[in-house]
């Protein structure tokens, strides 16, 4: 049997908030299975909780909810998905480089403002 949870039931099962699952409503990430004409109230199944689940997991890989629609969107297969975790591994290499180039831009100015008391050229 499937079982229907209203929305602040399922958020709380999936560990997100109401807020969160009418965003993704929103975007047509995930819909209610179910929306009672009478009240307007939105219900949602066991079978959505992988859903929510996979939201999850590709935004902590540091996709956008835009990429994660797209990829859900799509028949992604395992070469295409692995093609676009190297892309993100990519993209957080650089980041990790300029912020590393930042990082030691302000350890050298800390420094120079330990040993002289005046202000270096901004």
């Amino acid at each position: 049997m499937n079982n229907l949870y209203l929305i602040g039931q399922f958020a709380l099962i999936a560990g997100i908030s109401n807020r969160m699952l009418r965003h993704y409503d929103k975007l047509g990430l995930i819909m209610p299975s179910y929306i009672d004409p009478a009240n307007g109230y939105r219900y949602y199944n066991d079978d959505q909780l992988p859903v929510i689940q996979t939201i999850g997991s590709l935004q902590h890989y540091g996709f956008t909810l835009g990429e994660i629609k797209e990829m859900m969107a799509s028949d992604l297969d395992v070469a295409h998905f692995k093609a676009l975790l190297q892309d993100k591994e990519i993209l957080l290499r650089q980041s990790i480089d300029e912020d590393t180039g930042h990082l030691l831009n302000i350890q050298r100015t800390i420094k120079v403002l330990s040993t002289n008391r005046n202000l270096p050229g901004l």
